[in-house]
Order: structure tokens, then C-alpha cells, then sequence
């Protein structure tokens, strides 16, 4: 080999290093956010809904829909009928879900980064509307899924609505 050949190699190699490095470190921070924030917005969410229910409940003027919560998860059942409406979160996975099953109500949520903050993603027909990159939580959307980024208030707003229209 000659001595231009190995300098052009050595750099190569250098350039591919860095490279893995500053895309190693891009998705320890990414995977710290999910860690942090995910949680966090879940709990967020969580707020939202059972301040939905609160709202409900002194505008009937009695406690209609019941509300129990234990860590992740959380429980709304109607007195009108026992639907209950259940909600659950792995940060593990960043993945939740929201459902009833007497309502045929399922959705699934996704923690998902957007411009270095998480957010939730829904997409009530797939499971796993997001692609993963190898070795990686899910980070980011699929435009081919048919996912939608919604505000936690959003999420909220629909999921109360829904389960008290049927």
C-alpha cells in the first residue's frame, strides 16, 4: 500500500467514526427525551381527560363517570351503563393505549420526537404506525401510515366525546 493510499483510508475511516459518534449521540438523546418527556406528557394527558370527566360530572351535577388511576394507567366507568374506558402507558415501549371494550373504542398512541420534544401520535387501525430505526424506539413517522401527530387536548376532547356519544 502505498503511503497516499493509507492516508486516504485512515481518513475515510476517521470521516465514518465521527460520523457514528454524532449519530450515536443524536439517538442517546433522543432515547433520553422519550425517557423524560414521554412519561411526563402521558401524565399531561391523563390531567386533560380527567378534567374532562370533572367538567362532565358538575355540569350533570353528580359523579356519573367514576375516575380510578394507578401509575400508568387510569379507568373512567359510566354509571349509565358500567362502560368503562381505560388508558395505559409503557414508557418502556412509548407506546399507550385507550380503550373501551364495550364501545369499540381503540386507540393506540405513540410517543414520537418532533423538533426535540415528544408528542403523541394516533393511528387507531395500526399498531405500529412507526417505523423503527435498527437498535432504536420508535423516533420517528412513516409518512406511509396514515399517522396523525395530535395535541394532547385533541386526544382528550375526542376520547371523552366518543365515549360518552355511544
Amino acid at each position: 500500500m502505498t503511503n497516499d493510499l493509507v492516508k486516504q483510508l485512515a481518513e475515510s475511516y476517521k470521516q465514518r467514526l465521527e460520523s457514528k459518534r454524532e449519530q450515536d449521540a443524536h439517538s442517546q438523546r433522543q432515547e433520553q427525551l422519550l425517557n423524560t418527556v414521554g412519561p411526563r406528557r402521558w401524565a399531561e394527558l391523563r390531567n386533560l381527560i380527567k378534567s374532562r370527566r370533572d367538567r362532565f360530572n358538575q355540569e350533570i351535577g353528580y359523579e356519573a363517570l367514576s375516575w380510578e388511576a394507578q401509575g400508568q394507567s387510569f379507568s373512567i366507568t359510566r354509571d349509565l351503563d358500567g362502560a368503562v374506558l381505560e388508558g395505559v402507558y409503557d414508557p418502556v415501549s412509548c407506546f399507550g393505549a385507550l380503550t373501551s371494550e364495550k364501545l369499540q373504542i381503540d386507540r393506540k398512541i405513540n410517543a414520537v420526537i418532533i423538533d426535540d420534544d415528544v408528542q403523541f401520535c394516533t393511528n387507531p387501525e395500526d399498531d405500529d404506525p412507526l417505523r423503527r430505526e435498527p437498535g432504536h424506539r420508535r423516533i420517528r413517522l412513516d409518512d406511509n401510515t396514515g399517522s396523525e401527530v395530535e395535541k394532547l387536548e385533541e386526544i382528550a376532547e375526542r376520547l371523552i366525546t366518543d365515549f360518552l356519544s355511544f
